[in-house]
């Protein structure tokens, strides 16, 4: 059903970081991916290749010992590289602010407010700006566990006035738990509006739950085993096959791989990967299976 060929993805990526001996923390990060959607996501049949480039700065100030705030600025760029995908291409600009109070050593409330400025460069997609807000709890209580639960309210606010504006309920969440020094489980889970990849539709809202296993086995082996599920719906409807439908996806993803570490530096996996798409328009079900062998360095 999809064309077969070979792909290769790059990533550069820089950071910095400089902290004053007064609380004030700033760091930049900028990042450039050139890669492709994954094989059959929207109503795609073939690979949809992309070049995104990401600027991200924080600042962070310690106004006590129990406050702290926190600035957040982005610059998120993207252009396909098809013709047929122009609808899609776009820049966001993205604005955050952050109140913590730490209730003990190594936890902390939080409240979040996120604006989201979306634009398109053609005039297909409707531009939109969205408003989140988010009250949460983060944790480090010791080197096992790391996590934060954040719960929140979202509006996306179209600019064209034929679609109905969306308000609803998201939320963020991570846990890192190491049971021994080699043993760790890593467990995610959002709720979250995303981008459409249909022209015809408006939005997507987006729940995705995620499982991560990691066993290390020796000093230079480690075992990894994850499981994805993610369900998209489509706000908005299609014409397909001579019929109206609205769509709505189920995503089932199973991975398994072994990693071997020849240096710090420079890393080899070689896994399977289990995909499955589960479509409300029968046509888009789908299911891969995926050896990969990878090698990946790093400065």
């Amino acid at each position: 059903r999809f064309k077969e060929g070979n792909t290769t993805s790059h990533k550069l990526e820089g950071f910095l970081q400089y902290n004053t001996p007064g609380g004030l923390s700033a760091e930049i990060v900028e990042q450039f991916i050139s890669s492709h959607d994954a094989w059959g996501t929207g109503i795609s049949r073939e690979l949809d290749k992309y070049k995104t480039n990401l600027v991200n700065l924080v600042f962070s100030y310690n106004l006590s010992e129990r406050f702290k705030l926190r600035a957040d600025y982005s610059n998120f760029y993207v252009n396909y590289d098809a013709k047929r995908n122009n609808f899609r291409d776009r820049v966001d600009n993205v604005l955050a602010g952050y109140v913590f109070y730490k209730i003990k050593p190594k936890t902390s409330l939080f409240f979040e407010y996120e604006f989201m400025d979306i634009g398109y460069d053609k005039n297909i997609l409707s531009d939109s700006l969205e408003h989140h807000y988010y009250g949460g709890l983060e944790w480090d209580i010791t080197a096992k566990s790391i996590g934060s639960i954040k719960l929140g309210y979202g509006v996306k606010d179209f600019s064209s006035s034929y679609i109905k504006d969306n308000n609803d309920f998201i939320f963020e969440v991570r846990l890192d738990h190491k049971f021994t020094p080699k043993t760790s489980l890593i467990l995610k889970a959002t709720r979250r509006t995303e981008e459409t990849n249909i022209s015809a539709t408006y939005y997507i809202i987006s729940n995705s739950i995620e499982a991560e296993y990691l066993q290390r086995i020796t000093r230079k082996i480690q075992f990894y085993l994850g499981a994805f599920y993610s369900n998209e719906n489509y706000k908005g409807k299609v014409f397909y096959n001579n019929i109206v439908s609205k769509i709505e996806d189920d995503y089932y993803r199973l991975a398994v791989a072994l990693q071997y570490e020849f240096r710090e530096w420079l890393k080899a996996d070689l896994g399977y990967i289990y995909n499955k798409r589960s479509s409300s328009l029968s046509d888009f079900d789908y299911t891969t299976n995926i050896i990969f062998l990878r090698v990946t360095a790093s400065l």
